[in-house]
């Protein structure tokens, strides 16, 4: 078997980065020494690192003298090598080839180690599995860091749409009193215009205590998203695909679950309910309810599903509920590598992410719940781009005036800034959540 290499390739980039000092920045920034086959070529790129943070221009003499007494070549090499570097090389083709061939080196390494695990006696195959998915990820999503001028980020930009073409999309969207904002609207027009659409590439953290409503309150975005369709990818690590699916068909009808459940519908509305039957079998909604997965399997499934059904959003019931890669000294250090990695997961996948989080026991008996109060780990506040908090009245006064009234609080909000309180309602007998703003509008339509 020949290990995928390119010597005269690595050659001629090296002679790049003695050479032109562009291209030695390029290097510098998208390449590593690993990325190299030849243990000379590593040595070299190494050392001209290591050089080049202490002077601006560095030379074959200047690396001849730092990696004496090692077999480089020595500088009858070094110089060899200036001259791989030909007038007008594309540096760049260069590199992504590099690259590449690196990563199916790592590739190769990886799934060996984890071939050579499996044969020993004592092996286990949750432990390699984990172990396999979570370097696999580590590569497949590894980028390299590259500098780049604001041409450059507006000409990628630009590949889909003109800056002015997205301007006019714009205008187009004001002029039709719609938001202008690119993401997935939730479908509720206030809290839209508060975190302006969920973004690819965003962590959203909502959190509440048992029984408020968050799941409830999650499943009415999703509906409203897939009814558009607009496919969704749900972890549901509380909930069975069946609760789920006949959850969503009651949000559809207009009908309270507990009714459902209970057996207390009229004709009418068990028609209703028929009626939807078929509807939701049309709707992108993708569910993965399988119990104790760890966050490389979320990683894992995200992407195929983000490949193969082009899904568009990513929600998880609940974060607590996700099994870390291996188990760490207490429950705070597993919730922050968690958090952690469904940050690089969103930013990675360019999906927006939405996760539900506990709040502490405290969060609605005593006080209203704030930031601190997420379960387990303070790194859920600083991870997560927006974070929207819920609170019930009549979780805690059962004769409040408030009944059914449902403050959804955003409380951090990193791409708008914007911090404000909407306030919903979710009538006894459905299990739909409105916008006070759009009762009132429907009220004085109905009595105008």
């Amino acid at each position: 078997m020949k290990i995928p290499d390119n010597i005269p390739y690595e050659q001629i980039v090296l002679g790049a980065l003695l050479t032109n000092l562009e291209a030695a920045e390029a290097t510098l920034s998208q390449l590593s020494e690993d990325d190299f086959s030849k243990i000379a070529h590593k040595h070299i790129f190494s050392a001209y690192k290591a050089l080049s943070k202490q002077y601006q221009h560095v030379d074959s003499q200047m690396l001849a003298t730092e990696l004496q007494g090692l077999e480089t070549g020595g500088i009858t090499y070094f110089e060899n090598l200036e001259l791989c570097a030909f007038s007008g090389v594309d540096i760049d083709y260069y590199l992504k080839e590099l690259k590449n061939l690196s990563n199916l080196r790592k590739l190769i390494a990886i799934t060996q180690k984890a071939t050579l695990d499996a044969c020993k006696e004592e092996a286990d195959f949750e432990n390699i599995a984990n172990d396999l998915f979570r370097e696999f990820f580590a590569l497949s999503f590894s980028k390299s860091t590259k500098v780049k001028k604001i041409k450059e980020v507006l000409d990628e930009f630009e590949e889909e749409k003109t800056f002015e073409e997205q301007i006019q999309w714009m205008r187009d969207r004001i002029d039709a009193g719609q938001l202008p904002y690119i993401g997935i609207s939730t479908g509720y027009e206030k809290l839209d215009e508060v975190i302006g659409f969920l973004k690819p590439g965003t962590l959203t953290y909502c959190g509440a205590q048992t029984s408020v409503g968050k799941t409830t309150f999650t499943m009415n975005i999703m509906h409203n998203i897939i009814s558009k369709n607009i496919p969704i990818l749900f972890f549901s690590f509380e909930m069975s695909p069946e609760i789920l699916s006949a959850k969503l068909a009651c949000l559809a009808a207009d009908i309270g679950y507990k009714d459902f459940e209970d057996g207390k519908m009229n004709e009418e509305q068990y028609e209703r309910l028929l009626a939807v039957g078929e509807m939701l079998r049309t709707y992108p909604l993708y569910i993965d309810d399988a119990a104790g997965k760890t966050i490389s399997g979320i990683r894992l499934t995200a992407r195929r599903y983000a490949q193969a059904y082009d899904v568009k959003a990513i929600f998880i019931d609940y974060l607590t509920l996700i099994n870390p890669d291996k188990k760490l000294n207490n429950s705070h250090a597993e919730i922050t590598e968690i958090s952690k990695a469904l940050q690089h997961m969103a930013r990675e996948l360019q999906l927006p992410v939405f996760c539900l989080a506990q709040l502490n026991r405290k969060a609605g008996e005593t006080e209203r719940p704030h930031m601190g109060m997420f379960r387990e780990s303070g790194s859920v506040e600083q991870d997560c781009d927006t974070a929207i908090l819920l609170y019930r009245e009549d979780y805690k006064d059962k004769q409040t005036a408030k009944q059914g009234e449902i403050e959804v609080m955003i409380e951090k909000n990193r791409i708008r800034g914007i911090r404000k309180t909407i306030k919903f309602n979710k009538p006894t007998s459905s299990d739909r959540y409105f916008e006070l703003e759009d009762i009132k509008k429907v009220i004085q339509k109905h009595f105008s």
